[in-house]
């Protein structure tokens, strides 16, 4: 098997993203549910409920629209036109990118009933308010 051959070329393209996505996935979970207000991590379904913001940023750093709008509410989906996906491009096309993935905190979540806010560690303390549907944590309100 010479250079050129089509199997090596492919390793050669896959293996430093695959790399890269096990690293990605080691660090959020290092980070995932990290509070910074108390000494212990998150649990629980606020443990769920980082995970599944986390899971919206990292798809919005890597450009995966449709992942992330997977993980918005049936009426959040609704409301962005013409499309989830080409609002969500046009929104967030280059605000985030795989570094921001690795870096995102999430400092506390309240959870009541079926929903959820989440307050991250950002400078502005952005909330963000979850509901569950279906068993699923998802973006909006």
């Amino acid at each position: 098997m010479g250079p050129s051959h089509p199997r090596l070329a492919f390793q050669r393209k896959m293996l430093p993203r695959f790399a890269l996505g096990v690293l990605l996935l080691s660090v959020l979970a290092l980070g995932c549910g990290e509070s910074e207000t108390s000494s212990k991590p998150l649990t629980g379904e606020e443990r769920a409920v980082a995970t599944a913001l986390h899971q919206y940023v990292r798809a919005l750093s890597f450009d995966d629209f449709k992942r992330a709008c997977a993980l918005t509410t049936p009426q959040a989906r609704s409301k962005r036109r013409p499309t989830c996906i080409a609002s969500l491009r046009r929104a967030f096309g280059a605000a985030y990118t795989p570094e921001d993935a690795t870096s995102f905190r999430v400092r506390s979540v309240e959870v009541t009933g079926g929903r959820a806010v989440a307050t991250t560690n950002n400078k502005d303390r952005t909330q963000t308010p979850l509901r569950k549907i279906a068993g699923s944590w998802l973006v909006g309100g």
